[in-house]
């Protein structure tokens, strides 16, 4: 996979793993996420040394295998935290995954459509479906689920 490629699935990952640490330190378990934390650290210091001498793109490769993997004893602390079965906190991830695929392939199709084009009006049709496309599917598939966001941010305020 390349670098860039690889990267990008890294900070989709990132993303999940700070909503989790912020659930995980909210809950009064900082010390837990503390530990875990120097672990994950220590496990990459180790797979630079392994890797390094593989180039950049073994290296970068090998990191996202293993912050996937160690993302495993988040799923493990958030679940119990929130008393859920696994299935059913992944089952939460379904939707936006779903719309990603669907964005991918809007964007993929646009790319093969315009390819005789400039690359700036290229860049911004695929930008721009890709926004709509996934914005029409977590609108048409989940509005149950952000009517219900909208409600309990609603009564915050």
């Amino acid at each position: 996979m390349p670098v860039v490629q690889a990267l990008s699935a890294l900070g989709l990952l990132s993303a999940v793993g700070v909503l989790q640490a912020s659930l995980v330190k909210s809950q009064g378990q900082a010390d837990l996420w503390f530990y875990y934390m120097v672990g994950k650290q220590i496990v990459t210091v180790l797979y630079v040394f392994l890797f390094a001498g593989w180039g950049v793109s073994a290296l970068t490769n090998a990191l996202v295998v293993q912050n996937f993997i160690m993302w495993l004893p988040t799923v493990y602390m958030v679940v119990r935290l929130l008393g859920i079965s696994p299935w059913a906190y992944l089952a939460s991830f379904m939707l936006p995954v779903f719309a990603t695929l669907m964005m991918l392939g809007a964007g993929l199709l646009v790319q093969s459509q315009l390819a005789g084009t400039g690359p700036l009006m290229r860049l911004g049709a695929t930008i721009a479906t890709c926004g709509l496309v996934y914005a029409a599917v977590v609108l048409s598939l989940g509005r149950r689920k952000l009517l219900e966001i909208r409600t309990t941010l609603g009564r915050r305020r």
